[in-house]
């Protein structure tokens, strides 16, 4: 059993917000269902999209045993998101930008990762990306506008939304 606790101006924050989700969320969705399943369906009565990239589809699926396991991830990633979020040129140039504000904290970040900070680059109005990569997203570059945590019996697992500041460089 575990309990998905959120400060109080989560649900304020994040109404009818597209929600960006990265690959741990759908890991923490696999292994605790009911709970997820719960906090979505709150979500979604506050009007909130969710959205993911192919690219993170890829990596949850490539922890699959077999054909099953791969089928029952799918599922729940399709259950789950309104829609994928095209991975195109543009996002390739926000992601030019990332690597250079990075610089060498940017060695030991994913492709994923670098896919997920250029979609949130385009889609900076009312898109939260979120993650447990808290140490991928600095908020020297990143806006950390609220966040919610997981509690289980041994342990608690931060999740951060993220956004990119409006407004800064963005290539054209």
């Amino acid at each position: 059993m575990i309990m998905i606790e959120t400060p109080p101006d989560f649900y304020q924050v994040t109404e009818h917000a597209r929600l960006l989700l990265d690959t741990n969320f759908f890991i923490d969705a696999l292994n605790h269902a009911e709970e997820f399943q719960d906090f979505e369906t709150r979500l979604k009565a506050r009007g909130v999209t969710f959205v993911t990239i192919e690219p993170v589809l890829i990596e949850f699926l490539k922890g699959a045993s077999n054909t099953q396991e791969i089928k029952k991830r799918k599922d729940i990633i399709e259950n789950l998101i309104d829609a994928y979020l095209p991975v195109n040129k543009e996002i390739f140039r926000h992601i030019q930008v990332l690597i250079s504000r990075y610089g060498q904290e940017g060695k030991e970040v994913s492709l994923t990762d670098f896919l997920l900070g250029g979609a949130l680059m385009k889609y900076t109005k009312g898109t939260f990306l979120v993650t447990r990569d808290i140490r991928d997203f600095p908020t020297n570059i990143f806006t950390r506008a609220t966040y919610f945590y997981v509690a289980q019996r041994r342990s608690i697992q931060f999740y951060g939304l993220y956004q990119y500041p409006r407004g800064l460089s963005n290539p054209q």
